[in-house]
């Protein structure tokens, strides 16, 4: 009886033991990568093989853009990491990922962007263009188009966003896939404020897949800050200006209201 409770004692921690093994292995990580340098999507110098990975992507970081906290799901096959990037002006900054010639890739992205200009930032546009398929142009197909696309629905939670909370995406009609989208400032209070403000919000959720037609995967990534748009007043402000403006034009028709004949 005893060898038999020991037997099975063993067996549950065998399991556990192989359990946690594919826990650990589900989720695997790779060092930071720095600004101006190639970042691979691998880890293939960690010295236990079973943490060595390469998930066949790689992207060279223009100055200012920095990768943190790298991981590659290999149960979903997806990648993840905070994209940090500063902003010196407001001109658009690309990142081009380079990818294999077969099979599709996630991209889960926390944006933690720095405004180091000297103006509030009201809104912040991205766009994606496929290098090997062109570009997507509308009608976007509803679920997966080959050509690299942004999906909006991960990026809409108001939560996860500290400031230009409101996302506007061009065309969608209830489509998954698409070539742009624009963060916007739902008031004065929501802009992204110059000199150090920092822009926190997540998820950015990029998706390729290979055309059987063309030879590899390859996609720029674009994004823009902006000062241009206005914000929607706060619900008080907008009441007195409608209010102003009604007496502006009760006051106007009085003036030119014609006088009675006598």
């Amino acid at each position: 009886m005893f060898w038999k409770t020991s037997l099975y004692t063993l067996l549950i921690i065998a399991s556990l033991s192989r359990c946690a093994s594919l826990a650990r292995a589900a989720t695997l990580t790779r060092p930071d990568c720095a600004a101006n340098q190639l970042c691979e999507f691998k880890n293939s110098t960690d010295p236990d093989p079973a943490k060595r990975w390469d998930a066949l992507w790689k992207t060279m970081l223009p100055g200012g853009v920095q990768f943190t906290g790298i991981t590659w799901d290999t149960v979903r096959e997806e990648l993840s990491f905070t994209k940090k990037i500063a902003f010196a002006n407001n001109n658009a900054v690309t990142i081009t990922f380079d990818g294999p010639a077969a099979g599709r890739m996630y991209f889960n992205i926390k944006e933690e962007a720095t405004n180091n200009t000297n103006s509030d930032w009201t809104d912040f546009h991205f766009e994606i263009f496929d290098k090997i398929e062109g570009a997507l142009l509308a009608p976007f197909n509803d679920d997966h188009p080959t050509k690299a696309h942004l999906h909006p629905k991960p990026f809409s939670d108001k939560t996860k966003k500290n400031k230009l909370k409101r996302l506007d995406v061009p065309g969608k009609e209830g489509n998954n896939g698409v070539p742009k989208m624009t963060a916007l400032a739902e008031d004065k209070d929501d802009v992204v404020p110059k000199n150090g403000g920092v822009w926190m919000a997540e998820t950015l959720r990029l998706h390729d897949i290979v055309d059987a037609q063309k030879k590899n995967m390859q996609f720029d990534f674009i994004e823009t800050p902006s000062t241009d748009y206005k914000p929607i007043p706060e619900p008080a402000t907008a009441g007195l200006i409608a209010m102003a403006g009604l007496i502006g034009y009760g006051f106007v028709r009085r003036i030119r209201a014609p006088r009675a004949r006598v």
